[in-house]
């Protein structure tokens, strides 16, 4: 097998051929949630999943790109856009990886709201031809 680096340069990752083609160091995203500051008496959720890697010198971030929820009930009905790059990866204990992020919306209605959060883990991949372990392939 050749030696493929993880998105922690301090370890090594062994992958196979086919692991290589289907989720290698760089081909995952990661899901992001959040609610940005209480602008004018109201919020916004940011929700969506971050773009593939992007790789860096000696890590790997992610892009953030969307629209926050429509407008809340007590103001005028709105939303923002939103873009922004992740930080580095940086390992969990349980030896998966995270990304810091942070950001402000675009200016709608003369305001916009800042955000900040920390990805969800890395979706665990899974063909879509395979059912999930434990579970039957429908008929």
């Amino acid at each position: 097998m050749d030696q493929i680096p993880n998105t922690n340069p301090a370890k090594q990752q062994y992958l196979s051929e086919e692991q290589k083609h289907s989720r290698g160091a760089l081909n995952h995203n990661h899901i992001f949630f959040t609610m940005a500051e209480d602008v004018q008496g109201h919020q916004h959720m940011l929700l969506g999943t971050t773009s593939p890697a992007i790789s860096k010198k000696d890590h790997h971030i992610h892009r953030l790109i969307g629209r926050t929820s429509y407008g809340p009930r007590n103001s005028p009905p709105h939303w923002h856009g939103f873009e922004t790059l992740t930080g580095p990866d940086f390992e969990t204990p349980d030896g998966n990886h995270i990304h810091y992020y942070a950001g402000t919306t675009s200016s709608d209605l003369e305001h916009c709201h800042a955000f900040s959060s920390v990805t969800d883990i890395s979706p665990e991949y899974m063909p879509c031809d395979q059912p999930p372990p434990g579970k039957k392939r429908p008929l």
